[in-house]
């Protein structure tokens, strides 16, 4: 038994579908390499999938609309991921074509919007900065605050106050983080 199977033509349907994935801004942007956990209410209805880019740290969710008509509310719940700032959005809805849509909010790690039924809605949320230690989306003084409560051991660790690496929040990374916040750069 063989089989054969051809590039779609790039006009159809199924080669955008493709292209959500692989080039969905023509400057051949992705989905992540690294699947991560995702889940809707029905995958009759609405399929979800996830996953992280190594280049950027970006958390990459896809959403599939599989209803026939009407619009289908979307929430997508972010666990074990610090976003910063606005997920990007592209959506591939039956008008057959990639759209580039205003930004949504990510608010208390969660984002909301309406997707039109048949639709594909690529949403790509930036990570936030490792000089984050609160994770708030913002890098200043109550991060520093928060990194001397835990290395005073007034405060447990959230992983996220190690800025050096070395397997240890201390006064070390307290130091970087001042400088960040007097207007350095934080470690990448």
């Amino acid at each position: 038994m063989a089989a054969r199977w051809t590039t779609p033509d790039a006009s159809t349907p199924v080669y955008k579908a493709i292209r959500m994935y692989r080039n969905y801004d023509g400057a051949k942007s992705t989905f992540g390499e690294t699947s991560v956990s995702a889940a809707g209410p029905n995958p009759d209805d609405v399929s979800v999938f996830a996953s992280t880019r190594a280049y950027d740290g970006a958390l990459t969710v896809m959403v599939i609309s599989k209803y026939t008509g009407g619009n289908t509310p979307v929430t997508v719940n972010l666990e074990h991921f610090a976003a910063s700032g606005a997920a990007r959005v592209y959506q591939l809805s039956a008008s057959n074509a990639i759209t580039r849509l205003a930004d949504v909010t990510v608010s208390g790690g969660t984002l909301s919007t309406v997707a039109p039924s048949p639709s594909v809605t690529l949403f790509i949320v930036p990570p936030a900065s490792r000089c984050d230690c609160n994770r708030d989306g913002a890098v200043n003084v109550l991060d520093v605050q928060r990194l001397v409560n835990v290395v005073l051991g007034v405060s447990p660790p959230l992983g996220t106050e190690d800025l050096n690496r070395d397997g240890r929040a201390d006064v070390v990374d307290l130091q970087m983080l001042v400088n960040v916040v007097l207007g350095g750069t934080c470690p990448e």
